[in-house]
């Protein structure tokens, strides 16, 4: 797309027309979205005009795509919606949080403001912001499946989920922007999933078509495999990841004593077609499983985290990498050819001969931790058996375990 810097703060595009404008008054789209959108805005009798950049980048005016996107999806219309329902039972986001906190006995709980919860007629609605589907999916605003489970588990009278988002606003820079689309798609991966597996679980009438279209846009994926021996020793600044990445390899040393195939740090990136940086699909580089073995005829994987690291999105995580690596083995996800002449870098090959020969029969997903986020280790029992009833025909399993239990206290 051509442009001109214009005082380093902001740039001009040029449109269709030749003319220049701000980018602040366009939103960048990817072929899939641009797609969407045309449907949509056909469907409510609104304008849009695509506009067409370099290399095949699709732009539209920001006024033209908020007319479009921004009033069927806000909280107001949600709840307008819910009104003129017939209901039962009525509680709103606060009310929620209220009763979460009597029923754990701790005042500081919140709900992430990014997503809005009510109850009406025994079904429960999450309405997400657009901002919160761009962002990582361990992020409180991201984490659907770890908020929706949690408060189900504690409201037994909510019979079914509803779920609902706003599109997502990307920034004009180019970086930021692809990483929020990678977010975004793995997001809509995390539905697709999640819709498989729970039969109470319902997809908004307003994103079917963004649900259908990604799958066919995306339909033959494929994964990544570790390039070096040993992932690098601190990924990141924090000292919550330093900390972390020096406890992974103490519990992988630990874990090899009884199974000697552990190995630490599975790629799990996603890519369309080919294993190359501009087909990315999701998160990748940072997106890894922390700790991994087979044992026999099972997978086992584990997301660590250290004594200050208890977040809801732990389940996000967890049941992400599941549901990925149980694609990998029934071969809806694969790895691409190259992996047969890869060198065998932490297990890799083990792992790949391993789902190539169909001998790993069933998968265990563990989240290994110190403690658990109050909402979930309150009630953990009931989260895992809602977790675990989705999941008895891909024959995947979650539990807990100590991180103390394996390297002791």
């Amino acid at each position: 797309m051509e442009t001109k810097e214009h005082n380093k703060q902001w740039h001009l595009i040029r449109n269709d027309n030749g003319e220049w404008i701000s980018d602040d008054y366009a939103v960048f789209l990817t072929p899939l979205e641009a797609t969407i959108l045309r449907a949509r805005a056909g469907q409510q009798g609104k304008e849009l005009n695509i506009q067409h950049g370099a290399n095949g980048l699709l732009w539209c005016y920001r006024h033209e795509y908020e007319a479009i996107i921004i009033e069927p999806t806000k909280k107001t219309v949600m709840r307008h919606e819910l009104r003129v329902k017939k209901r039962i039972k009525e509680m709103n986001k606060e009310q929620i949080c209220e009763m979460l906190c009597a029923r754990i006995e701790n005042k500081n709980l919140k709900l992430p403001k990014q997503i809005d919860f009510c109850i009406y007629d025994s079904v429960l609605y999450l309405q997400i912001e657009g901002s919160a589907v761009r962002d990582n999916m361990q992020t409180d605003g991201s984490a659907f499946e770890g908020w929706l489970i949690c408060i189900k588990s504690y409201f037994p009278e909510i019979k079914n989920v509803e779920l609902n988002w706003d599109l997502p606003l990307y920034s004009a820079n180019t970086q930021v922007r692809q990483r929020q689309e990678k977010h975004y798609n793995r997001f809509l991966l995390r539905v697709i999933f999640f819709s498989r597996h729970y039969n109470w679980f319902i997809i908004h009438k307003s994103k079917i078509d963004t649900i259908r279209l990604f799958s066919k846009y995306h339909s033959n994926l494929l994964i990544n495999y570790p390039a070096n021996k040993d992932a690098k020793e601190v990924s990141g600044k924090g000292k919550i990841n330093k900390g972390e990445a020096k406890l992974e390899r103490f519990v992988m040393n630990k874990m090899r004593e009884s199974i000697p195939v552990t190995d630490h740090q599975l790629p799990v990136g996603l890519f369309d077609d080919e294993v190359k940086s501009k087909r990315t699909c999701t998160p990748r580089g940072a997106s890894q499983i922390d700790l991994w073995q087979i044992d026999r005829d099972v997978l086992r994987i584990f997301e660590l985290k250290d004594e200050a690291n208890n977040e809801v999105g732990i389940i996000s995580e967890l049941m992400f990498y599941a549901n990925v690596m149980n694609e990998v083995n029934k071969g809806r996800i694969k790895y691409p050819q190259s992996i047969e002449t890869a060198t065998d870098y932490r297990n890799i090959q083990y792992l790949y001969r391993s789902v190539k020969d169909e001998k790993i029969n069933s998968i265990e997903a563990v989240f290994l931790v110190y403690k658990l986020h109050p909402l979930i280790e309150s009630n953990l029992d009931t989260i895992l058996d809602i977790i675990n009833d989705g999941m008895v025909t891909d024959a995947i399993s979650f539990k807990k375990m100590l991180v103390t239990d394996i390297i002791g206290k």
